[in-house]
């Protein structure tokens, strides 16, 4: 196991929901296998379906919700990680925007 993978595991274990966020990891991979499997067309992709707020919603729509759900949750990974190093990397912090915002 890398340092990398390690200060992962460390970080998300800090989190009260790391055993959550393992189940989605493991479900979302076989989504996507899935997915793949299915060989959607373009044709597919632009098929309609109602939803009842927005009414009228693309599959290609709902699919690219669920990319952007997904990376909105990897961005709230990250800055969990950011923030458990805050203290650790010192002086070096001001060089780091991120912690800065």
């Amino acid at each position: 196991m890398g340092i990398k993978t390690k200060c992962l595991i460390i970080a998300i274990t800090t989190c009260s929901t790391s055993f959550s966020i393992y189940i989605r990891t493991i479900y979302r991979a076989e989504n996507i296998q899935k997915l793949k499997s299915w060989k959607l067309t373009e044709s597919d992709l632009n098929k309609e379906g109602i939803h009842p707020d927005l009414k009228i919603v693309t599959l290609r729509e709902l699919i690219s919700t669920w990319t952007i759900h997904d990376m909105i949750h990897l961005n709230q990974v990250s800055r969990v990680i950011d923030k458990h190093y805050t203290e650790d990397i010192g002086s070096w912090k001001n060089y780091v925007r991120l912690l800065n915002e």
